[in-house]
């Protein structure tokens, strides 16, 4: 089993402030973040309350689950609702050749959200658990594959190298803008309040990048304790990714 983390720098963000949802939050180059407590709070006890943990699945050869689901489908479940019955699966498959749907990440955000709205759809079908084995687990707040239990598996299934599907992650702090454009490929917006020249984008790895819109070519990448993400709302799960 692999977990997807980074390892958090030294690094101390530049001067931000952000007003979000009547929040007020103020970065001091030297210091610690200042943020109004009871919202903070607030918004993280309603974050939580929507983050789902998801299995992803690749069925087996010769399976019922394989005969009925199309080859390189992202296959998502919530474990909570497994029973005797079986494993309730939503799937994408992409087999209309939705241009927003080619990477198999975007696959697994659209199946994944679908489940979280119980959407109604015909993409979806209760197997038994035999039908299908468990590769990998999916965060629905970070939109991102965080756990990893069978790898190869899971790109032969998805015909893409994994790296593609879990994105690359890189240690919160300054990067350098080379390499913070290519881990954020296919990367997708947020929706934030008003931050003065920076542009926040969720990654396929589940991480924030402030990318500096001032000339200046700074990215920053958010660790996973940082405060700030909270302030972030999920973007929607069926929203293309805009950096390729």
């Amino acid at each position: 089993m692999t977990a997807l983390s980074s390892d958090a720098k030294g690094f101390t963000p530049r001067s931000l402030k952000i007003k979000s949802n009547s929040i007020q939050f103020h970065q001091e180059t030297a210091g610690h973040c200042r943020v109004c407590l009871k919202a903070l709070m607030h918004n993280q006890n309603r974050s939580s309350e929507i983050t789902m943990k998801l299995a992803v699945h690749v069925p087996k050869i010769g399976s019922k689950a394989a005969g009925v689901i199309a080859p390189r489908s992202a296959i998502v479940s919530d474990p909570s609702t497994n029973n005797e019955r079986g494993i309730l699966c939503y799937f994408e498959g992409n087999i209309l050749g939705a241009p927003n749907m080619k990477a198999f990440h975007d696959r697994i955000c659209v199946a994944a959200g679908r489940l979280e709205q119980d959407y109604p759809t015909k993409a979806v079908a209760r197997f038994p658990v035999a039908d299908l084995v468990p590769v990998a687990l999916y965060d629905t707040a970070l939109r991102a594959i965080t756990t990893v239990y069978n790898g190869e598996m899971l790109a032969n299934w998805a015909d893409e190298p994994l790296i593609e599907i879990t994105g690359r992650r890189l240690p919160a702090g300054q990067a350098e803008w080379d390499l913070a454009i290519i881990a954020a490929k296919g990367a997708r917006p947020v929706a934030h309040g008003q931050i003065d020249h920076v542009l926040p984008f969720r990654t396929r790895a589940g991480q924030l990048f402030f990318f500096y819109n001032d000339g200046s070519k700074q990215v920053e990448v958010l660790g996973d304790d940082d405060p700030r993400l909270i302030l972030f709302s999920p973007e929607s799960a069926s929203a293309p990714g805009l950096l390729s």
